[in-house]
């Protein structure tokens, strides 16, 4: 038997070579992608912005609130007063619906890498 990761699915002893690759190749991506981003930092950056926005937050509520941000930096650029608060902030959530588009990728292939291999069971 083959565990793997803290979920401790247990698989069949023998899996075929598309399983294995299936994995493979998932978990590769998850791992690219998690290059990609430095968490921390990212929500460091978010809870700048936000405070009331964390670790904990649904990924689509974050994703809601910065899409409306860039939309209203975007419709009001105008009618800004140019400071460094503002093009710090600008510059945050512009960053940031790049690294949490990235995350919410990550999630994608984890969920499913995790179906995946429930259906090996």
């Amino acid at each position: 038997f083959t565990f793997r990761n803290q979920n401790a699915i247990v698989f069949r002893e023998e899996l075929t070579d598309e399983e294995k690759d299936k994995i493979k190749q998932l978990e590769d991506e998850i791992q690219d992608l998690n290059k990609k981003v430095d968490l921390k930092y990212v929500y460091r950056c978010l809870r700048i912005v936000n405070g009331d926005l964390n670790e904990k937050t649904n990924l689509s509520e974050i994703m809601e609130f910065l899409n409306k941000e860039s939309e209203y930096i975007s419709n009001n650029r105008e009618n800004l007063n140019i400071n460094v608060n503002i093009i710090q902030k600008n510059t945050y959530i512009l960053n940031l619906i790049d690294k949490f588009e990235i995350i919410k990728e990550i999630k994608e292939k984890e969920e499913e890498l995790a179906n995946f291999k429930k259906t090996l069971g």
